[in-house]
């Protein structure tokens, strides 16, 4: 069985004959209908893939965020249990522990900085970072108006429905 690529190569050369009888009218318009029919149950073939992979995809999706919510919940606990062995340790009055392989002691962290007045803080310490609003230039452009410096691009999607339905399957 022929790929849908030579399929639809096959079905361009057929539309670009030229035929010069009857016969070879019928005989192309036969070829058509062949081609149509090869290349509509790839085309079906290719969607049902889709449609797996987009479900495979899905629950991926729906695993990954299981798996989040479980490191997120291993690392809260990591940090909560860290926190009770600081309050204990600091209750005790020890800035240093060693109850078997591990070590633990207090050891000084980077200052943190908390910034209580921007106005008041030196410019040479402002970052400045500027962006184009994409969505208000689309709203400029909806509204009739010109915006220099950009370039308008237009594409189409292939979307695949169900036939008996009228919009696409997302």
């Amino acid at each position: 069985m022929a790929s849908l690529y030579e399929i639809a190569g096959m079905y361009r050369q057929v539309l670009d004959m030229e035929p010069e009888s009857d016969d070879e009218f019928g005989a192309m318009m036969t070829a058509l209908d062949e081609l149509q029919g090869e290349l509509t149950e790839k085309a079906d073939n290719i969607v049902k893939y889709i449609r797996n992979l987009t479900a495979e995809a899905d629950a991926l999706k729906a695993e990954e965020a299981a798996l989040y919510k479980k490191r997120k919940a291993a690392e809260n606990k990591a940090e909560r249990l860290k926190a009770y062995l600081a309050a204990q340790m600091t209750l005790c009055g020890l800035k240093e522990l060693k109850p078997g392989l591990f070590k633990l002691r207090f050891q000084p962290t980077p200052p943190a900085i908390s910034v209580i007045d921007e106005s008041a803080v030196p410019e040479n310490f402002h970052r400045v970072k500027i962006e184009i609003d994409r969505l208000a230039i689309r709203d400029a452009l909806k509204a009739g108006e010109e915006v220099p410096g950009i370039e308008v691009q237009r594409g189409e999607a292939l979307v695949p429905f169900l036939a008996h339905e009228g919009d696409g399957l997302r």
